[in-house]
């Protein structure tokens, strides 16, 4: 299916630099029910009048048509352009051909537990909100800023996630209680790594795979409280520690905390702890 809503621009020399980066980071990915193992993402190059004869893989595989076309062999045949996903599971034979137009494609491999069965209905669909992801993802990626690590993780995650809603997932019995608290761990973990950074929930959403409004409402059930008062005392404990241990100005450790500006630290401060970071100092190094 065919868009007429402008694509990014991709350039394999680009996503290819981004992909070595990604590969860097840990291999699972942490999804409501389930957990990804990402076994390697990468660019793949498809010149006009090529074709790759069929075959299987052990693992799940997701291929994203960012630029040109390609044509799935098989009955039905698929055409496939910008924004296209074409995804399946260990054992299903598949095989590409570009008859008429060169083709690139980022391709998803990883496995999952416990097992999901792809839908042969719909092992084709058209997600072109996944173009915009890749393109975040590449840019994240090759930029590299401090904090970057996090983000593209976040950003796999979402990707794997939406690949996903391709399949028809085993939820696993009993262990509910397990799911829960590895849903909470798996968002602690997150703001804990990035706490100095500006933290949307967007970006916690990603990583764990799964909707804004599932995020709230499963870490609201689950934690007792919501993610922005964990992240706040998160960064509030931080302050503390540095206010104890430290000489640094308010103006540093609002930076070091991922508080922002001294004024704001000390108005958060004040709310949590009852007493001013001066105030809190004094008691602590007094």
């Amino acid at each position: 299916m065919a868009s007429s809503t402008p694509v990014p621009d991709f350039h394999v020399q680009q996503i290819t630099e981004a992909c070595n980066r990604l590969a860097t980071l840990p291999r699972d990915v942490s999804l409501p029910d389930h957990a990804a193992t990402i076994v390697r993402i990468r660019p793949y190059f498809m010149p006009e009048g090529w074709t790759i004869r069929q075959h299987e893989h052990s693992y799940y595989e997701g291929n994203i048509i960012l630029e040109g076309s390609a044509t799935t062999v098989g009955d039905p045949g698929r055409r496939l352009e910008p924004g296209n996903v074409f995804f399946h599971g260990p054992g299903v034979p598949h095989a590409w051909s570009t008859p008429d137009a060169s083709c690139l494609r980022l391709i998803v491999c990883f496995t999952v537990s416990p097992l999901a069965r792809p839908n042969p209905e719909m092992e084709t669909a058209y997600c072109p909100e996944l173009l915009y992801d890749v393109a975040q993802l590449v840019d994240v990626a090759c930029v590299a800023a401090p904090g970057w690590r996090g983000l593209a993780s976040a950003r796999v995650a979402g990707i794997v996630a939406r690949m996903l809603t391709l399949c028809e997932l085993e939820r696993p019995e009993g262990d509910s209680g397990g799911h829960r608290e590895d849903f909470v761990r798996g968002v602690d973990e997150f703001l804990t790594d990035n706490y100095r950074h500006p933290i949307q929930l967007e970006d916690v959403a990603r990583h764990m795979g799964v909707s804004m409004s599932g995020l709230i409402h499963q870490y609201r059930e689950s934690a007792a409280t919501t993610v922005g008062r964990r992240l706040l005392a998160i960064r509030m404990d931080r302050a503390a520690a540095l206010l104890t241990d430290t000489g640094y100005t308010l103006t540093e450790i609002g930076d070091l905390a991922g508080i922002g500006d001294a004024a704001y630290l000390c108005r958060c401060f004040k709310r949590y702890f009852n007493m001013t970071p001066s105030e809190y100092r004094v008691s602590r190094q007094g």
